[in-house]
């Protein structure tokens, strides 16, 4: 069930932020810190089963398409009868939570519509994935329902006329809409050789990668940070913390990221997207939600149980070291000499939070580079390049390579030479170790 589901894929991506409308809503609410527990506990399990059930479903459809492109997929190998069982009980099972926390008729029939979404958008006949409304539904299901039923669920437990704070709701979904349609174009946009490969018409596949970023850099992003800017602002007067820690957030990026000296300002289309990419997801992810409970908390402390509740859901367990490359070495010897195969991906962020560079392998025989004929150095997917999704949960996509290694005559005459993998990157020339191992040629010992 939990490969299955997929939640590493979306547990910190996503879960935490979705419960800053819960949060807002607390300044009014006046049914006490049980309650107000009864109602996260239901819509945990309710964010959860959902998403589970989304990402299912998704693969279920991608079967297919990923068996083409060589991508791992996690209804493979498993019955039908199986997979239908399993999401009946995701589908049971997230309306449950949302009768446990206690929604209305309204918000019932939003979370039906949620599930046609999934539906229609990975399974035939419709696959909308495969069309241009393939971006607008990802993001109704994947962002602006679920944050519409989170406000709609507790504002239904709120005494007395519509709240005030209800009137974010509007800015809110705008703003909702944007970071769906941006997580879900940047996403094909990462899938695109894959998509190619399989045949996939997605909407970025028909658009072609830049008119793709074009659309994000000047039409998605300024609506999603304009609408945020929006939600920020009308936040303020009941609770004045998440803009003033946005600001400070906005600041400490600017500096703790900021382009390097000769080379460049980082404002090429891609480079301008994945920077706001980096600064979205991690304010949403770590800071959004955590400023607006603390400043609820600064307001209503009677809810004060709640703060040390998120960060053991969404700050811990501490992250867990994550390798930065996947690595598998293999020696061939033959008439014509030996080779050294080198199969494996990197993860870029591990590497370095340079967004500016372009990063280049370099292979080295007992400290000296392996330039020209000698090597053979390609890009491409592996047997490795789902290990960092399927492992540590992380969305971000790994470079693959294959590295063959042909030994020069001058190499070839010893019984062991000492190999190396790099990763280089200018200016300034820097470099990390990726791989060593000392190469032992059986038949000349």
């Amino acid at each position: 069930m939990r490969k299955l589901g997929r939640f590493r894929d979306w547990w910190s991506y996503k879960v935490s932020y979705l419960f800053a409308p819960f949060y807002f809503l607390l300044i009014q609410f006046e049914g006490g810190i049980m309650d107000a527990l009864r109602i996260m506990a239901g819509m945990l399990g309710y964010f959860v089963a959902t998403a589970a059930f989304g990402h299912v479903v998704n693969d279920l459809g991608d079967l297919e398409s990923d068996a083409k492109a060589g991508k791992s997929n996690s209804c493979q190998g498993r019955s039908k009868s199986a997979i239908v069982f399993v999401l009946t009980g995701l589908g049971v099972g997230s309306l449950f939570f949302l009768f446990f926390a206690g929604a209305k008729a309204v918000a019932f029939g939003l979370a039906g519509v949620e599930m046609l979404l999934f539906l229609s958008y990975s399974l035939r006949p419709l696959r909308l994935k495969e069309s241009h409304l393939g971006l607008l539904v990802d993001s109704g299901y994947a962002h602006l329902l679920p944050f519409a039923i989170t406000a709609i669920v507790m504002a239904g437990q709120l005494d007395g006329p519509v709240p005030a704070g209800l009137l974010l709701l509007i800015p809110a979904l705008v703003w909702q809409a944007g970071a769906g349609l941006r997580g879900i174009a940047g996403h094909e946009l990462i899938d695109l050789p894959n998509d190619l490969a399989a045949g996939n018409r997605t909407a970025v596949v028909r658009m072609g990668r830049e008119r793709a970023t074009r659309l994000l850099r000047h039409w998605i992003i300024p609506v999603e940070v304009g609408a945020l800017l929006m939600v920020l602002g009308t936040l303020a007067p009941f609770v004045l913390l998440p803009m003033v820690g946005s600001v400070i957030y906005a600041a400490w990026f600017t500096w703790k990221f900021r382009p390097f000296s000769g080379v460049g300002d980082g404002t090429s289309p891609i480079q301008a997207v994945d920077r706001w990419d980096h600064f979205l997801d991690l304010f949403y992810r770590r800071v959004f939600p955590l400023l607006v409970l603390s400043g609820v908390v600064i307001v209503a402390p009677e809810y004060w149980l709640l703060l040390p509740i998120h960060l053991l859901l969404f700050f811990w367990p501490a992250k867990r070291s994550i390798p930065k490359a996947v690595i598998h070495q293999e020696i061939r010897e033959g008439e014509d000499g030996a080779r050294v195969l080198v199969e494996g991906c990197y993860l870029t962020s591990q590497l370095t939070t340079r967004t500016d560079i372009n990063i280049r392998l370099t292979a080295s025989l007992d400290g000296r580079e392996v330039e020209g004929e000698w090597i053979d150095l390609r890009y491409e997917p592996n047997q490795y390049s789902d290990f960092y999704r399927d492992r540590f949960g992380i969305d971000e996509t790994p470079v693959s390579f294959l590295v063959r290694v042909t030994l020069p005559p001058e190499e070839a005459k010893k019984s062991r030479v000492d190999f190396s993998l790099e990763a280089r990157w200018s200016p300034p020339e820097e470099c990390v170790e990726l791989h060593r191992d000392q190469v032992n040629f059986g038949k000349r010992c």
